[in-house]
């Protein structure tokens, strides 16, 4: 209420520490609104860094799937026109393939900086807990096995990995694609390694291409 005295009107002062409150009250609704736009900003960090993790994680599967794939097409492009040790002599069979399995002769990695003739099978295996690529190296000099050495057995990727192999030879004068190969004395002219590797629901796939050094088969 007003007061009149010696006729003016005089309002009355007002309580105290009101100035006060209302200012604390735009300051607590201040401070409200930035705490919830900083959560806002932690989150979508926050999301953001699972992202780029998962997509760290998608790559280095990837990259891993490559790696084997390109390993295996350097083994393949290094193959020897040599007798399978473990087929007939009579039968000088190079190269024995199928869609899942080769066996050659190659210089290949038997140690720290060592390297050594070797009979190699590359192979998708099971496994307990799924398929598996697996490197099998059998010692061998360039016409007979080699004793007192030991099988090098490697597997190349783990569970739920796969490999497949394609071959190009000739049919007459045209060359042709088949999933096998086991021609008498000759090496294909390329192989195409495809390697599927599944993690967390996802399938990678890794390809390339051998380019073998040969000729046709020997007359």
């Amino acid at each position: 209420m007003t007061a009149r005295s010696s006729g003016t009107w005089v309002l009355p002062a007002s309580p105290a520490g009101g100035a006060e409150g209302g200012f604390a009250l735009v300051e607590l609704l201040v401070s409200l609104a930035l705490v919830a736009t900083m959560a806002a900003l932690i989150a979508l960090f926050i999301g953001q860094l699972r992202g780029f993790s998962a997509t760290a994680e998608r790559l280095a599967v990837a990259r891993e799937a490559q790696a084997v794939s390109a390993y295996v097409e350097g083994l393949l492009e290094r193959a020897k026109p040599l007798p399978l040790l473990s087929g007939r002599p009579a039968e000088r069979r190079f190269l024995v393939g199928t869609a899942t399995d080769v066996r050659f002769s190659a210089i290949a990695r038997t140690g720290h900086q060592r390297q050594s003739l070797r009979e190699v099978e590359i192979a998708t295996t099971d496994a307990e807990v799924g398929a598996a690529i697996s490197q099998v190296l059998r010692p061998r000099r360039f016409g007979v096995p080699v004793r007192g050495i030991a099988v090098q057995t490697e597997t190349l990727l783990p569970a739920q990995a796969r490999i497949r192999f394609r071959y190009l030879g000739w049919r007459g004068a045209e060359d042709v694609w088949s999933d096998d190969w086991n021609e008498l004395a000759a090496l294909p002219r390329a192989i195409s390694i495809i390697v599927t590797l599944q993690r967390d629901g996802r399938t990678y796939e890794a390809r390339s291409l051998a380019i073998l050094h040969l000729s046709r088969p020997e007359p």
